[in-house]
């Protein structure tokens, strides 16, 4: 028997992933008021779109754990880490 998807309510979080307009598997987040706040590129397979889904989950929680972490960075170097991925340098 295959497992059908369970519909969130309209104020919950969720991932959606699913085929575009010319057939390639992607995901997006959305936040609880349904507003896209990260997303996939195009996958060929569905399995490759939900993999690349999880990287995405890894490295957001791995950010947010070098940021919590180092609460006493300043606001720019905090962003900075979140668009790069990279930690700071100290004097920069």
């Amino acid at each position: 028997m295959a497992k059908t998807a369970k519909k969130r309510s309209a104020s919950q979080p969720g991932v959606d992933i699913y085929r575009d307009g010319v057939g390639q598997w992607r995901w997006r987040l959305q936040a609880g008021n349904r507003e896209v706040v990260a997303s996939g590129e195009g996958y060929t397979r569905r399995a490759d779109a939900v993999r690349g889904f999880m990287d995405a989950v890894r490295a957001m929680r791995a950010a947010v754990t070098y940021v919590g972490a180092n609460e006493s960075l300043s606001q720019s170097e905090q962003t900075r880490i979140f668009w790069d991925g990279k930690p700071p340098t100290k004097g920069k």
